[in-house]
Formats: C-alpha cells, structure tokens, sequence
C-alpha cells in the first residue's frame, strides 16, 4: 500500500520523472527488505511497469535529433499521446547496420540523459543496387541531391526501393535499448513536390500518385516509414503502461 500511495502522491505534486523513479526504488526497497519472498517479485513487476506509468502520467518524450524536420514530424505523429520534446545533441554515426547505428547514439544520448528518449534512424535502399545507399543516404543526398539519387538508377529497369526508418527507445534509467522499425516500400521518381525535405521529393510511395514531397505534411505522417516505427514505439509504451494502471485501479 505504502508503495501505491507513494505513486499517488508524486503525481499529485507533480514531481519530476526523477525523483518519482527515485520514490520507487526507495519504495521497492524496502518493500524487499521487510518481504523478501513477496518484495522482489513485487519489485520486478514494478521495475517493468514504472517508466511506462511515467510516461503514461507525465506524458513527455525527449526526441534527440538535430534535425528540426524530423522533430516536425514525430511532434506531429506522436501528438495524440505525448509532448515530444525536442533535444538537439550531436551523436556520432559511425558505420554498420542501421541497427549498429541506433544503438550507438542511444548510448551516446544515456550519458546526458535520464528520462525516457528514443533516437531515430532513416534508410533509403534500391533495389537495383543491393540496396545502396541505404544507410548512407544522408551523404549520398548531400553529395548529388534528390536529381542525383533518381539519376543512380536511371540505368536499371528495376527502380524499386524501400523507405526504412529505426527507432531506438530507452527508458533514461536501466540499460535496455528497445528498437522498432518501420517500411514503405515504393519507387524512385523524378523529384517533384514541394513539401517534406531530403530524399522525399524522389520517392514515391506505392499505391500513392504522390511523392512524399507531394503529400500534405499530415498526410505524410500517417503511411511513412518514420510514422510507422513511432507508432510501433508508441503502442509498445502504452501496453506496458496498461498493466501498472491496473494495480491503480
């Protein structure tokens, strides 16, 4: 009950994500100390669910990015369950996997941080070039523009190509780095429209007679790659945050 109560009382105050972390050790403790047999699967079960209550209550998310676009479009994909807040950092990129790339700037991002944050990761790949540039897009798109990545397939009968974005998730306090992935998979056109920014202009999405770059912002935030990866994140924090509003109830 002690540890129930001090839920209720650090949202009431409205205490900051770290403090109320902080609480529930303390709480969680103690609770394994005066019952042992009961405390620590309490404890577990409670460690699993209380960054998700947080999130859940405070509603507030750190996107770390340097790209103010890319804020653009998870503020607006995510506004219907979080403040997103924007925290720009310079993360190094070094080079591997999508995968290997994300988590790397989680790590980066957990030295500075302690509240729950995810980071994020955009890929274009062709097809016809074993999918190239992949990864690597954002050099690739400062090196020839969206005229030039449509000129590298130019060549090849095969002009499919697939949109993949990766979300890293952490919770700021433990060590697990959550990763979900969203893909579009289309084609690479001419470059028109004058929405959106990088490479949007150059993909068309299938069963779309729109580039990305020709869509409404709006539009765009509801079928694109990075759409799909936040809502992925975002259904995965609220399922978990179901269970601890349960114990509230």
């Amino acid at each position: 009950m002690f540890i129930l109560y001090s839920i209720q009382q650090s949202v009431r105050l409205g205490s900051n994500v770290a403090i109320f972390m902080r609480t529930l050790c303390m709480s969680s403790s103690s609770l394994g100390r005066d019952y042992p047999a009961f405390g620590k699967s309490y404890a577990d079960l409670l460690q699993k669910y209380t960054t998700a209550f947080v999130l859940a209550m405070v509603k507030k998310i750190v996107f770390v990015t340097e790209n103010e676009e890319k804020y653009s479009e998870a503020k607006e994909i995510l506004s219907s369950h979080f403040d997103v807040v924007f925290k720009s950092m310079s993360l190094v990129e070094i080079q591997g996997s999508s995968e290997d790339i994300v988590i790397n700037k989680c790590k980066a991002a957990k030295e500075k941080l302690n509240v729950p944050f995810f980071v994020e990761d955009s890929s274009l790949c062709f097809n016809a070039l074993n999918g190239l540039p992949g990864q690597y897009v954002k050099w690739f798109l400062k090196a020839l523009g969206p005229s030039g990545l449509h000129k590298l397939v130019s060549a090849y009968e095969d002009k499919t190509a697939y949109a993949m974005c990766i979300v890293g998730y952490s919770d700021g306090q433990s060590d697990e780095i959550r990763l979900f992935h969203g893909r579009v998979d289309g084609k690479i056109v001419d470059p028109s429209g004058v929405h959106g920014f990088g490479w949007d202009a150059c993909f068309l999405p299938d069963n779309s007679n729109e580039s990305f770059a020709q869509m409404p912002k709006a539009k765009k935030c509801e079928i694109s790659h990075r759409a799909l990866a936040l809502k992925n994140m975002c259904d995965a924090v609220i399922r978990n945050a179901s269970g601890i509003k349960y114990w509230l109830l």
